[in-house]
């Protein structure tokens, strides 16, 4: 049987190493550090990722009360829900080194969103490839769909997705700890 603080450290300790949590720090503030929340962190943000760190490391991590406000831009009014600075970074951290080097492999080829060297560029060139090979084959014969989903990522199934990562990513705890804690449902891991 196999020791499971053992394997819970092997597995997690990228996530809060201060480096780690360093760097998600700098990719937390980017584009951000005009805002007071960012620079009151920023003040203090060793003991900070410190304290990150001792709570990941001992299980006891639960994110904090997220704001939500509205903004209304280009002519549409949405709802935002904003983590706390300190969870922000948590999750960078999280995504930066497990999530994403572990889930790129199962995503497709043209997905440009959010990932390192694929970003507007790259989905304007798939799409022109996309276009001319479309083009060769059928000529003008066809239309492009443009489609926008109302509250696509609020209106996900969260359990089944969440699920599905525990499958995944069953020897991480603390990925459960961390997607979990805003969640009123918990998941027991042996």
């Amino acid at each position: 049987m196999t020791d499971t603080s053992t394997h819970f450290e092997d597995g997690c300790h990228v996530v809060y190493n201060l480096n780690s949590l360093y760097h998600a720090f700098l990719a937390a503030k980017k584009d951000s550090d005009w805002k007071p929340q960012v620079q009151k962190y920023e003040m203090n943000f060793l003991p900070q990722i410190v304290k990150s760190k001792a709570t990941l490391k001992d299980r006891t991590y639960h994110s904090k009360a997220s704001t939500e406000f509205i903004i209304s831009e280009r002519g549409k009014t949405r709802p935002i829900t904003g983590l706390q600075m300190s969870d922000r970074v948590i999750r960078h951290s999280l995504c930066d080194n497990i999530l994403a080097p572990s889930l790129i492999s199962y995503l497709i080829y043209d997905n440009g969103a959010s990932l390192k060297g694929k970003g507007i560029t790259f989905s304007r060139q798939r799409f022109e490839e996309h276009l001319h090979k479309y083009y060769r084959l059928y000529g003008n014969d066809g239309y492009i769909l443009l489609m926008d989903y109302s509250k696509f990522y609020d209106n996900i199934p969260h359990d089944i997705a969440l699920l599905r990562l525990i499958w995944r990513f069953y020897r991480w705890k603390i990925l459960f700890t961390i997607l979990s804690s805003q969640t009123e449902q918990r998941f027991t891991l042996h």
